[in-house]
């Protein structure tokens, strides 16, 4: 029994022994706060069991030393990443998004535009049309219906041919002459529902008549009807023509209205008839306004209920024709010889003006 409590009491000193470096080496430390000494006094007997030393033994409370201040930025632990914070956009205002940008069409290409038709098949331009009407079998005449304004270089014309505006547009259709007239070969070209316009125009696509505007061989015709046609001279250099029939030629307006101005020569101008009405009017508008004369040669004219206006020519406004009035206004007047030089002149429930500046206002044969 004594060898046993004294195999107790050396255990118990060499605890007490093994802890006392351990306090030593604590102070070469950062000193810790300052701890009750009573705290650390053990009050166990001295026979107690290092390995089961209860939570308070004061043996078992070895002081631990402070974190080292000098340790680095490498051993240290990296701070644990912030989440970042989602942010909800805000509902966009009606209208603040951006709209994409409305695809304009692109035009179609003038050139690629249908202007006219025959027979429901289209053409780009008025010349192909024209090319096109006369491989039609001669026996049939050509129709070309306008379903815009177009242009021309000329027309020469071989086969009897009519140019009509489509139904339903708001305003006549343009048909511009740019570089030559009308060549017209014992055919008739008729215009219906149009606004024909020539400016600068003296030649025709016939090489030999490169004297004139319009001109046609003999038994042509030239019709007007519910159509406008404005001739220019303005601009010419060959003191060309406007209008010049060669031989039993006519001219047809209806509900019309021809208007030739500026031409250095004749408005109209006849190289032989056969004495039948070569010009006929009805319900439509002949002005002649400076050109060198009105009407020239040996014709018929006959009008009902139609204007007449022969005005300001540089020689006489007309030359020998005759004139048949019925229900018309017309008008001689300022011209620089004479003006309603007739054969001719029958004249029914109409007004005939003739002042003259220079020789005589009228003046006929019989």
């Amino acid at each position: 029994m004594k060898g046993k409590r004294w195999l107790a009491g050396a255990v118990a000193a060499a605890m007490l022994l093994s802890v006392a470096p351990v306090y030593a080496f604590a102070d070469q430390l950062d000193e810790p706060a300052a701890a009750d000494e009573s705290a650390l006094e053990c009050t166990k007997a001295a026979d107690c069991p290092a390995q089961e030393h209860e939570p308070d033994c004061p043996a078992a409370q070895v002081p631990q030393p402070e974190p080292n201040a000098a340790l680095t930025e490498e051993n240290a632990e990296p701070d644990a990443p912030t989440p970042e914070t989602e942010t909800t956009p805000e509902p966009e205002e009606p209208g603040d998004a951006e709209q994409p940008d409305e695809e304009t069409p692109e035009e179609e290409p003038e050139e690629s535009k249908a202007v006219c038709s025959i027979n429901g098949k289209e053409y780009g331009t008025l010349d192909e049309a024209i090319e096109a009407a006369a491989e039609i079998d001669d026996a049939t005449d050509a129709t070309i219906v306008i379903t815009a304004d177009c242009k021309t270089d000329g027309i020469n014309l071989k086969k009897n041919l009519t140019i009509r505006a489509a139904e339903g547009l708001e305003k006549k259709p343009v048909i511009l002459f740019e570089n030559q007239g009308i060549a017209m070969w014992d055919k008739t070209l008729t215009f219906e529902g149009c606004d024909i316009q020539m400016k600068g125009i003296g030649a025709t696509p016939y090489v030999e008549w490169n004297w004139m505007a319009i001109c046609a061989s003999p038994g042509a015709a030239l019709n007007l009807n519910n159509s406008t046609m404005t001739m220019d001279g303005t601009g010419t250099t060959n003191s060309p023509h406007a209008i010049y029939f060669c031989s039993n030629n006519q001219l047809k307006l209806e509900n019309s209205t021809l208007e030739i101005k500026n031409y250095a020569n004749d408005a109209l101008e006849w190289d032989g008839g056969d004495g039948g009405y070569n010009i006929n009017l009805t319900n439509s508008t002949f002005i002649s306004d400076h050109n060198r004369s009105g009407f020239t040669g040996t014709f018929w004219v006959k009008a009902t209920d139609s204007d007449i206006q022969v005005i300001n020519s540089t020689g006489n406004g007309a030359n020998g024709s005759h004139f048949d009035f019925t229900n018309c206004e017309v008008n001689f007047s300022d011209n620089g010889s004479h003006g309603l030089s007739a054969g001719a002149l029958i004249i029914d429930h109409s007004t005939v003006t003739t002042n003259n500046k220079y020789r005589y206002g009228h003046c006929g044969r019989r």
